[in-house]
């Protein structure tokens, strides 16, 4: 119950900052009062119900995940935005780095398809800036793991 309490505070937080009604925020779909506890913590919405509200509160899902991480990007983000800064750089040693993180990950826990997959799609950017060709094996392991 901890985690839709602090989904509903959130929601509070959009609807006071947005000058919002229950009832906009609802649009109709469910009643107010539901909300209303929802905020308190002291009942349950579906998905679809917060979907509803989010796009009511003209609310990207990217946008709340943003208030619900209180501002921190997620791991994988951080991952991304570093691979493709190093890519755009074309900054090999930066790539060989985050690819021997995710090789050392891969050989700690080889079950985690997870860590297999990021380690192919950084050897992949750094074949690309190197303009190699021959990335068929890579490129058919993710093919199979997708």
């Amino acid at each position: 119950m901890e985690k839709n309490l602090k989904t509903g505070k959130i929601i509070a937080f959009i609807k006071e900052t947005k000058h919002l009604k229950l009832k906009e925020m609802t649009g109709g779909s469910f009643s107010e009062s539901q909300l209303a506890k929802f905020e308190k913590g002291e009942t349950e919405i579906t998905v679809g119900k917060l979907f509803t509200v989010l796009e009511n509160s003209n609310v990207y899902l990217d946008e709340f995940q943003n208030l619900y991480n209180d501002y921190e990007q997620s791991d994988e983000y951080n991952f991304r935005h570093k691979l493709a800064v190093a890519y755009a750089q074309k900054n090999i040693e930066k790539i060989i780095e985050i690819h021997n993180f995710w090789k050392e990950k891969s050989q700690q826990n080889p079950e985690n398809k997870y860590y297999k997959i990021n380690e192919t799609v950084v050897k992949t950017n750094l074949v690309m800036v190197q303009n190699a060709e021959d990335i068929k094996k890579d490129n058919d392991l993710l093919m199979i793991m997708h």
